[in-house]
């Protein structure tokens, strides 16, 4: 991306910084009005903005010329040579003022580490006993030395497996990056299980995936599957398909190539496809050759890739939090200066005798409020033991189907003559098992698992609604009594919860809830969290990769099936191992089906008790302004008549502010709708 082409990047993080100003300056008079909890809430949201960047994932299979396109992307050299498919974890590039190199380390550690890891990685993990290790900061020239997968006698998924790294991140400074934009550089997919993984887990947090293909050979089985499996039937429909390399196809064939890829992968985006050549784009980048740039199709992809990041993703990032501003300032921040301003109206001995009748309640909420955080706990808890048995009958219904899936599989080899014969017809086997696997996995997903997860929601929250209503409506009687009104709240419990917070996910939910819809509040809930096990489902393939039941099986059963009188016989020599590795598969399944149901269910009870966690601190929010609040107005009278006139000239000045606070962000608003 040019500097004209990335320009409107810059204009988005520059209203980024202003949405967080607005919420700093919302946090600083929410501060002076002690409302504590409100403050806090500002805070984290103003981070949370700050913190947004636009994470661009970029995949492909080897040889696709990934790291040359992304340097293209960079306009300059970044990547050096070890960012290469031979490293199976994720490469995450982001700005610096200087190039520097980050090790993340994975927790656990494996078991057993390399024997050839680096000698200051190996020390800096022995330094920490190799329990919760923290980054190591390596040369950014050195990185190689560290990260990439030894060429030995290994099979390489095993050198991967001991590998001792989660990522390594790369800061540079340059001016695409600066403008909040992270360039994640994948493992890939259907290289082997374990980068799948990797791959899987991160899908669910970035802005925009670039599939990259290699023009010669686009469209392979193993990128089609990748697509259609990986990324479009677990709901990824809207990646940047791009061909590279098309300077390496003739011509008077390109027309024709575009037209059978654009056949093949139309139903699997909503954006076009693009052609690119990322090596005479780059050289031209380098050349400050504009036309160059151009005919090599790069300019055409940055510019649609900057529109969807800016229009399909960076709106909703500032959209939400700014009408959620909007709303506490015309309400929360506007009726605690009204409470205050009438609060100071009465005499000192009535607003002590009230504080004192407050106290009382504030401990009666507090009670209320933990046991109803125990009885939602205790229900989320309850649900988990719902998810591990669902993970557990799948298990089971895979296992029964393996038996079918394999007898339907027939090898490229028409004979086994020799164990490498054998090893690689164990591997065809296996590898149609994998993916019937991933196929029953994504629909059971769907089918199963979402709906389960949305009934469990609505149960938390259809038995929780009643002491919530409860405890808003005497919270809303603290604030009555400081201010003499008799003000109720308008909204529903949920949609008062998912106002107040900070969580985004919690804000969907709240706003399904008060539409007064199960289904609505269960889809959004199920999308929030459809992608949360991502990944932990290829746990069922864990044991069932080639080289785990290549081994399994072993040397010798695998040579016993070569040699004898019926070796000419496709099925009497099939059969033996086709039946060794259905037992084997079933086997490892068995094995392995605890873990993995333990794992789907812990990861999803969790969200369930974050949305728990979230909509109780709802609760600790309003009770701390309604207590900081009511310090304040009896500290200042107790002060004498001086600070309370102080005190209405402030609360004065704070009105005035917030309005004028609340017209810049109507225009804020406005200006984003407009974009």
């Amino acid at each position: 991306m040019a500097n004209q082409e990335y320009s409107d990047l810059q204009d988005f993080a520059q209203k980024q910084k202003d949405l967080a100003q607005m919420l700093n300056e919302a946090s600083g008079i929410a501060e002076k009005l002690n409302m504590t909890g409100s403050q806090k809430n500002f805070a984290k949201l103003s981070d949370k903005i700050n913190a947004e960047t636009f994470k661009i994932m970029v995949m492909g299979r080897f040889k696709t010329g990934k790291s040359t396109f992304i340097n293209s992307m960079l306009a300059e050299e970044v990547l050096p040579s070890f960012a290469t498919p031979c490293t199976a974890i994720i490469n995450l590039i982001k700005y610096g003022e200087d190039k520097q190199a980050e090790l993340f380390f994975r927790d656990p550690l494996p078991a057993k580490l390399p024997s050839d890891l680096a000698d200051r990685a190996r020390k800096h993990i022995e330094q920490y006993r190799g329990r919760n290790v923290p980054p190591l900061i390596v040369d950014y020239n050195e990185i190689e030395d560290y990260v990439v997968i030894p060429m030995n006698e290994k099979e390489p998924e095993d050198n991967i497996l001991e590998s001792p790294y989660a990522r390594v991140e790369l800061t540079y400074p340059i001016e695409l990056l600066r403008s909040n934009v992270e360039i994640i550089d994948s493992p890939g997919l259907n290289e082997d299980r374990t980068r799948t993984e990797v791959t899987m887990k991160y899908l669910p947090l970035v802005d925009a995936i670039i599939f990259l293909m290699d023009a010669p050979a686009a469209c392979s089985e193993a990128e089609m599957s990748a697509l259609k499996v990986d990324l479009h039937n677990n709901g990824f429909d809207d990646p940047f398909l791009v061909v590279n390399r098309m300077d390496l196809v003739r011509p008077a064939e390109r027309e024709r190539l575009k037209k059978f890829v654009n056949i093949k992968l139309n139903e699997f985006t909503k954006n076009k496809i693009y052609f690119v050549s990322a090596l005479p784009a780059l050289e031209a980048r380098l050349n400050g050759d504009d036309s160059a740039y151009q005919e090599s199709g790069m300019a055409a992809l940055s510019e649609d890739l900057t529109e969807f990041l800016i229009h399909e993703r960076g709106l909703r990032k500032l959209t939400a939090p700014a009408k959620q501003l909007r709303f506490l300032l015309s309400s929360d921040i506007r009726q605690s200066i009204e409470r205050q301003r009438q609060g100071l109206e009465h005499s000192l001995d009535e607003v002590r005798q009230r504080y004192e009748d407050m106290q009382a309640k504030v401990r009666d909420i507090e009670k209320r409020r933990d046991q109803l955080q125990e009885k939602m706990t205790l229900r989320a808890e309850r649900a988990g033991n719902n998810f591990r048995r669902c993970a557990t009958d799948f298990t089971r219904d895979i296992s029964a189907k393996i038996p079918v899936w394999v007898s339907e599989c027939t090898p490229s080899q028409k004979r086994l003559a020799s164990k490498s014969d054998c090893e690689k017809a164990a591997e065809e086997i296996t590898d149609v098992i994998s993916e019937h696997i991933k196929v029953e996995q994504q629909q059971w997903q769907k089918s199963v698992l979402a709906p389960l997860l949305g009934e469990k929601m609505q149960e938390i929250c259809d038995a929780a609604e009643s002491d919530f209503s409860g405890i808003f409506k005497d919270l809303d009687l603290i604030n009555n009594s400081l201010s003499g009104n008799q003000a109720v709240s308008s909204f529903n419990v949920w949609e008062r919860v998912s106002n107040i917070s900070s969580d985004a996910l919690t804000a969907d939910i709240g706003t399904a809830i008060a539409n007064a819809s199960s289904g609505s509040m269960a889809n959004a809930f199920t999308s929030g969290l459809f992608h949360a096990g991502a990944g932990l489902a290829l746990k069922f393939l864990a044991g069932l990769n080639p080289v785990t039941l290549i081994v399994a099986l072993g040397a010798s059963f695998l040579a016993s099936l070569f040699g004898g009188k019926n070796q000419n016989s496709q099925g009497s020599s099939f059969t033996p191992l086709k039946n060794a590795i259905i037992q084997q598969a079933q086997l490892n399944l068995a094995e392995g089906d605890r873990e993995s149901s333990e794992n789907i269910s812990e990861s999803l009870k969790n969200e369930l008790k974050k949305f728990i966690d979230e909509a109780i601190e709802a609760i600790n929010k309003e009770l701390s302004d309604a207590q900081g609040q009511f310090e304040s107005i009896k500290r200042t009278l107790e002060a004498g008549q001086q600070n309370v006139d102080a005190k209405k000239r402030q609360l004065k000045e704070l009105q005035a502010q917030s309005e004028r606070l609340d017209a810049k962000l109507n225009e804020f608003i406005f200006s984003l709708l407009q974009a």
